[in-house]
């Protein structure tokens, strides 16, 4: 019987040592999975926050022409596939498209414009063109030049700062609702 207990034991303590590593190895894929569904409700719920913005921003008459508004948002970056399920909404009377772009194209057919990552000067120069572009960007890239708004995370929610002096300069009309919710805004 003592060889019983023990050789039970030895299997026990074996396959034991395997069991609570399988179970650990699945513990870590569950929180993986779970850290992962937090990262995409975060970036959907970044990219509702983009495409509600664009409600309170009036463009010029001439801007304002075509029944499509335009967003234009970087191939690689992080909100991209959020915002391209977004797409096709209404926005203001006119239909949302989502186009992806890359360093080195043109973007004269953007009214909007979501910078997740360091323009390419390329990219910089036709930001700078003064023409109706609402320009929107990560906090972590944000260029107080070029930014209508500039988007941030803190304490877990999601805030936004807006320069009053690039959007005129761009020629847009920002809503005073959009004014109060602004963490900061500034005219410079």
């Amino acid at each position: 019987m003592a060889v019983v207990i023990d050789v039970r034991h030895t299997v026990f303590k074996k396959f034991g040592l395997h069991i609570c590593v399988a179970l650990w190895c699945g513990f870590c894929t569950v929180g993986a999975q779970a850290f992962s569904a937090q990262a995409n409700e975060d970036a959907a719920l970044r990219a509702a926050v983009v495409v509600n913005m664009l409600i309170f921003v009036q463009w010029p008459d001439a801007a304002s022409a075509s029944s499509d508004l335009v967003l234009c948002t970087e191939a690689e970056g992080e909100l991209s596939p959020y915002l391209h399920t977004l797409a096709g909404r209404t926005v203001n009377g006119r239909t949302l498209r989502v186009r992806s772009f890359t360093n080195g194209i043109d973007l004269s057919a953007c009214h909007a414009v979501l910078l997740q990552s360091i323009p390419s000067p390329d990219v910089a120069n036709q930001l700078d063109e003064g023409r109706p572009l609402m320009v929107m960007a990560d906090a972590q890239v944000s260029d107080t030049s070029l930014d209508v708004v500039s988007l941030a995370q803190s304490s877990g929610r999601i805030v936004f700062d807006v320069n009053l002096a690039t959007a005129r300069r761009n020629k847009l009309q920002l809503s005073s609702k959009l004014l109060r919710l602004a963490r900061k805004v500034v005219n410079e």
